[in-house]
């Protein structure tokens, strides 16, 4: 397991048309506020602070992942933790989709073997 990290999708140069009312009145029934949604993310992605994160439920290696996200979107490679708020956030995220399991991060040294 492992997640990646990429910049917001560009916004639409024509704004969305309203959506159908059978999806309006779905959206009464499930509503993405505090989920993460975020309609400048890719689909199953989820926004914080401006960037976009996904969590991927395959078992690969360090350099698999990183190749992996790398074909995802545009800027994109496994996430690199920058700070408190940021950890916190991924720790959710993570403990949301998966169940006592490692997850790849940005954090490698190949010339060191071992945990760091």
């Amino acid at each position: 397991m492992y997640m990646c990290l990429s910049s917001p999708l560009p916004l639409p140069l024509l704004p969305p048309l309203p959506p159908p009312p059978a999806i309006f009145s779905l959206g009464f029934l499930f509503s993405p506020t505090g989920t993460g949604a975020d309609p400048s993310c890719p689909f199953e992605w989820s926004s914080y602070n401006g960037h976009c994160y996904k969590v991927v439920k395959k078992f690969r290696s360090w350099p698999e992942a990183e190749m992996f996200c790398r074909q995802q979107e545009e800027g994109s490679h496994l996430a690199s933790i920058q700070s408190l708020a940021e950890s916190a956030y991924v720790a959710n995220l993570v403990s949301r989709n998966v169940v006592l399991i490692n997850v790849w991060i940005g954090l490698s040294d190949p010339q060191k073997v071992g945990p760091f």
